[in-house]
């Protein structure tokens, strides 16, 4: 029995991506940036602000989002297999988003280490830089 919003046949049409959303997904990335550039301007963009301040809604649209296409391809696979072998299904999730992750916190970590010296902490490769006081650098490994 399959049972979900992706039942049926997985044509090549179902695995193309919805153009739709990728638009949106875009849109909320250029709202968090547009939000972040007029937060940290030198100069007060008081008018820009109350425009701009709606960009710190884009992160809860992009996880909202996150969660809807890995839902998608959750029940895609469930759909054409008949069940989930959890364990690949997560570790194709990580093979996607680990790395990218490595490369970011080694190329944070190597402009901290250059600037002021300060030596790798290892609670960031097993993610508990969340529960710190203070979060030593690399602020948006939260996400």
């Amino acid at each position: 029995m399959k049972d979900g919003p992706f039942d049926g046949d997985i044509s090549d049409a179902s695995n193309r991506r919805n153009a739709n959303l990728d638009l949106l997904r875009a849109a909320a990335i250029v709202a968090v940036v547009f939000f972040h550039v007029c937060q940290m301007s030198p100069v007060p963009l008081t008018r820009l602000m109350n425009v701009a301040s709606f960009g710190q809604y884009g992160v809860d649209l992009f996880f909202v989002l996150s969660g809807w296409l890995i839902g998608g391809l959750y029940w895609k696979e469930y759909n054409k297999f008949g069940n989930i072998d959890i364990g690949r299904f997560w570790l194709r999730r990580w093979l996607r988003t680990i790395p990218p992750y490595l490369i970011a916190l080694l190329l944070s970590w190597l402009a901290v280490w250059m600037s002021r010296e300060e030596p790798f902490d290892l609670g960031y490769l097993i993610f508990i830089q969340n529960y710190y006081d203070n979060i030593p650098f690399f602020l948006v490994s939260w996400s």
